[in-house]
């Protein structure tokens, strides 16, 4: 036994009867555990200590303390949803007493933990707001400190220069102050070193840590899998002798991990450290031809990835960012299987991407008590408030056209976006945490798809578009063909040219060359051999979220533009075996027509009133979003064509001051077979996670934020059984984009929370255009008895007849996503 240990054990029985004191004591044994790299001990310490302080008053600070450290030792486990959770509790205790200090050591922390599990734009602001605090308070160590992570969020964001810099200069900084922190930066450095293929530099700095007598076993292991990396990267360039090399280091770095898996008591400690361990072992035996043990490197990293999922699906989107963080082991396994094996890939993707995350919600749970049940309600709607702030100050930004009006509008951008963290993190710390199960990346007995089941007339393409492998899969009746694709920054070129043309009504030589481009990408042989198909079902990935099938030129001759659209009704979905899965009865239908409306329209919104009794506009309210939106007279037309068109249906219509969000979440309308919106969508580049749609404003004369404005957090907090909804809005299907999970767009957020299927737009589409679209779409659906893929072809095609709307712009940027068949062909 240490002397150290001796001595904080003498203080535990010494001050066994003051709470305070012991858990004092607590937190060093806790600081000594993590120098033996034993979290799973160290848990045990603080857990005991935040059982001492419960109940007692006056002792926040404290506990807020020890839920910081907490949290680190619930990250190194891999249980990262609690980390976060104890890092929220613990900034509401910070914020309530005002400790500045504590406040941003914890949003470092918080910053951290969001960073492991993939979200980098909320662990950068979190960063920056702990930097802005210590840079104050002339604190150079701490500073730096930020900087060094500042600079690892941007080699993640793939800022790998900026990334160089900042840690050059970190260097510098804490071998003058010789800080053991030196050894943390170097190993930044390099991976830096690594990204930009510096092979030698980044070698010599991942030994350094090796050779460093106070490296601590975490750095270790993540410098002993850099040069694993780095010898798979010089194998694969063409230098031989490396396999032996190789192959040693992938034991040691495996009994490496076993024993720190061992010592925190948790197969999943260092997720991420085992997930890019994972992706070098399949690398290097993928390169050697061993099957086998790719397959076992890919189960054991998906099983980890699959844990840590399942933990984090109740905390708001965490769980897909964390699968994003996971998708580099998949590439790999893909690849792998591609060269190998492949046909195993489509019952690997189809089970992987199986898993769906769970909604931010708002959920009521008597467990919480009605006291804590009451403050997560008034926590969701500051969190709803900041979310609308951040909104309208975005929007003063990108409408601002003076330099120096922009830097301040931009100062004011950011604040918003701090303040929308911490409110949505607050709302988090107090809401119910549920614990859903989920499927597992492995695929169940007789799940995988099996060619039979695609539907006589269709067509299935599923996309895989990575950095290193790109593929489509296409399915038909029994035939399945797999088709290279060129690499994913060649598609990426491509789709942006394209979309840049698209999104104008201005002919684009260069976007309709684009559109010929992609048609090559087309598994056209397959097609050809299938020539009666009349449906093509996508399974889009990465740029090809955002980009219309309808509009690629199936003729790549020159000269000539026949557009996709004229050949196939198009959908999307997500999972070709869900699309497909045989169901014995419809869990979606909805109200029985007996008592509910069969459609409900929701329509061109009064988002701003003239003066109420002599009571203008308050300042604030007047400035935002939905108040500077012009009125829609198309979509209360659109309102009317579409009751007219869906006749003898019973129809209800919100349109005006009734269109509000009471209206939309109310529950004939989240229960009606068909919802159709008309209304602004809102979506911006800068805030991708933030989308949205204008309601009518209840209360204009007062700053309230009960209407005006519906977000994807809004729709959350409800469910919906439409078998379609149409939010025909603009940039309606955009979002924040998931590598390999597609986006999280207003359309998405219908799709999870229970909608069939739904139509939205992916550009600022023209209003009479889309009333047009809209008008001839309902009468053929009432015509075909609720087809609606081919309503939207015929809709389409309508507009490529015409003489004023035939350019791609105005109808190839509407598109259909559809959970399962019978959503998409039966409406009613």
């Amino acid at each position: 036994m240490s002397v150290a240990y001796a001595l904080i054990q003498r203080g535990l029985e010494q001050t066994r009867q003051d709470p305070e004191q012991y858990a004092q004591w607590l937190e060093i044994l806790w600081r000594y555990f993590v120098l033996q790299d034993d979290y799973a001990k160290g848990r045990d310490a603080l857990e005991e200590a935040l059982r001492r302080l419960a109940g007692m008053e006056g002792r926040e600070l404290l506990v807020a303390s020890v839920m910081n450290n907490l949290s680190y030792s619930f990250v190194l486990r891999g249980e990262l949803a609690q980390a976060k959770e104890y890092l929220r509790r613990a900034i509401v205790l910070a914020n309530q007493n005002g400790n500045q200090k504590l406040l941003a050591e914890l949003y470092y922390n918080i910053g951290d933990a969001y960073r492991k599990s993939g979200e980098l734009l909320v662990a950068r602001r979190y960063f920056e707001a702990a930097r802005e605090y210590y840079a104050r308070n002339g604190d150079a160590f701490l500073t730096q400190l930020c900087d060094l992570k500042l600079g690892t969020v941007s080699r993640e964001s793939g800022r790998v220069a900026e990334a160089v810099r900042k840690h050059t200069a970190a260097l510098d900084f804490f071998r003058r102050e010789g800080s053991y922190r030196e050894v943390l930066t170097e190993l930044e450095l390099a991976r830096d070193y690594a990204a930009q293929r510096q092979y030698d530099s980044a070698e010599a700095h991942a030994r350094n840590v090796l050779n460093d007598e106070r490296s601590l076993p975490e750095p270790r292991i993540d410098s002993r899998i850099l040069l694993l990396q780095i010898l798979n990267d010089r194998r694969q360039s063409g230098i031989a002798g490396l396999e032996g090399e190789a192959g040693k280091a992938i034991v040691a770095i495996k009994g490496m991990l076993s024993e720190s898996s061992s010592r925190q008591r948790s197969s999943i400690a260092r997720p991420t450290y085992q997930l890019e361990f994972a992706r070098q072992a399949i690398r290097h035996y993928a390169m050697s031809g061993e099957l086998t043990k790719v397959d076992g490197f890919a189960r054991s990293a998906m099983e980890t990835a699959r844990r840590v999922s399942d933990d984090l699906r109740s905390s708001n989107d965490d769980n897909l960012a964390w699968l994003s963080q996971a998708q580099p082991v998949l590439n790999e396994y893909v690849k792998a299987l591609f060269n190998l094996d492949r046909s195993r890939i489509l019952a690997l993707l189809e089970s992987f991407y199986g898993q769906q995350a769970t909604s931010l919600a708002l959920r009521n749970s008597t467990s919480m008590g009605w006291m804590r049940e009451t403050q997560a309600v008034d926590s969701f709607e500051r969190y709803k408030a900041a979310e609308h702030a951040l909104i309208d100050a975005n929007v003063a930004l990108e409408q601002e056209t003076r330099e120096m009006a922009r830097a301040s509008l931009r100062r004011a951008v950011n604040q918003h976006q701090h303040a929308r963290d911490l409110a949505r993190d607050a709302y988090l710390a107090l809401r119910h945490l549920e614990k859903p199960t989920g499927p597992g990346f492995e695929p169940a007995p007789g799940a995988p798809l099996q060619p039979a089941s695609i539907a006589t007339g269709d067509i299935v393409v599923r996309y895989f578009i990575q950095d290193d492998v790109s593929f489509c899969i296409a399915l038909a009746g029994r035939d399945v063909g797999y088709f290279a694709l060129p690499p994913r920054s060649e598609l990426t070129r491509v789709i942006s040219i394209a979309l840049e043309g698209l999104q104008s009504p201005v002919e684009n030589d260069r976007a309709l060359a684009a559109l010929s481009t992609l048609s090559r990408w087309l598994p056209r042989d397959f097609m050809a051999r299938h020539a009666d198909a009349s449906r093509l079902i996508v399974v889009p990935d990465d740029a090809m979220h955002e980009f219309p099938f309808a509009a690629v030129n199936f003729d790549p001759s020159p000269g000539t533009y026949d557009p996709l659209v004229k050949h196939f009704e198009i959908v999307r979905t997500k999972s070709v075996h869900a699309y497909y899965e045989p169901r014995s009865s419809d869990a979606r239908v909805a109200m029985p027509n007996d008592i509910g409306p069969d459609v409900v329209i929701f329509a061109d919104p009064v988002v701003a009133r003239p003066p109420v009794d002599g009571v203008s506009l308050s300042e604030g309210t007047a400035k935002r979003w939905s108040n500077r939106a012009a009125n829609l007279p198309n979509a209360r037309r659109e309102a009317l064509r579409v009751s007219e068109a869906l006749a003898p249906r019973r129809t209800k219509t919100y349109v005006g001051e009734r269109a509000d969000n009471a209206a939309l979440l109310a529950d004939e309308t989240r229960t009606s077979p068909i919802l159709h919106i008309a209304t602004h969508g809102y979506y911006s580049a800068s805030t991708p996670d933030i989308v949205g749609i204008a309601t009518a404003t209840r209360r204009p004369d007062r700053e309230d934020y009960s209407g005006g404005f519906l977000s994807l957090t809004d729709l959350f907090t409800q469910s919906f059984a439409n078998r379609l909804v149409v939010v025909s809005g603009c940039e309606t299907m955009r979002g924040q984009n998931f590598n390999g999970w597609g986006v999280r767009s207003l359309g998405d957020g219908f799709l999870s929370r229970g909608a069939g299927s739904v139509i939205g737009t992916l550009w600022n589409v023209s209003d009479e255009a889309m009333a047009r679209i809209m008008d001839t779409f309902y009468r053929e659906l009432a015509s075909s008895n609720g087809d609606s893929s081919r309503s939207l072809a015929v809709a389409q095609r309508a507009l490529l007849n015409s003489l004023r709307f035939a350019k791609p712009y105005y109808w190839s940027g509407i598109v259909l996503e559809s959970s399962h068949r019978s959503m998409d062909q039966h409406a009613f």
